[in-house]
């Protein structure tokens, strides 16, 4: 009865809207929104006749906020809080909470590579007020989002950004 979707990327070819090419926006958005989009309208209707369930997905402080040389990415993450607040209005009605997730940076090797050349995400993890994200903490919200104790949370947008959005 659980939806899951964490899928997700940027490309360090993005960038501000006038200078990135539209190949690569499409690339995000497709990644980014339209998986989450198709796998959400695939899985309702199973949800439905299990009775009831929910969907978590994923996105990004930089879907809430925005962030330089990522545009399209901040576009693709933004749509996807709109669509889980969106299905989450739509499908009350049969029992199915939908809420997001936007973490921070996330500690990943990947992360941690694209810290060392792109200085302006360094000086956002700076601003974070207790630690860089662990895999583990967005793990841990996406549980409590599909288990029964969250039965009366929907359409919430859940930080997991070390306070990054109230620095």
């Amino acid at each position: 009865n659980v939806l899951y979707n964490n899928a997700g990327g940027s490309k360090s070819t993005d960038g501000p809207v006038t200078e990135t090419e539209i190949s690569v926006f499409w690339e995000t958005i497709k990644l980014d929104l339209f998986g989450t989009w198709l796998c959400c309208k695939l899985a309702i209707p199973e949800i439905i006749k299990a009775g009831g369930g929910a969907i978590v997905n994923t996105s990004s402080i930089m879907g809430a906020t925005g962030v330089v040389r990522r545009d399209a990415y901040s576009a693709a993450k933004g749509g996807v809080i709109a669509l889980t607040k969106s299905i989450a209005a739509e499908y009350a009605e049969f029992n199915i909470r939908s809420n997001v997730i936007i973490p921070a940076s996330v500690k990943t090797e990947r992360v941690l590579n694209f810290i060392k050349t792109e200085p302006h995400l360094k000086r956002q993890i700076d601003r974070y007020l207790v630690g860089m994200i662990e895999p583990l903490d967005v793990a841990y919200a996406a549980v409590y989002l599909a288990s029964d104790e969250s039965a009366r949370t929907t359409a919430q947008t859940i930080g997991v950004d070390s306070g990054y959005l109230n620095s």
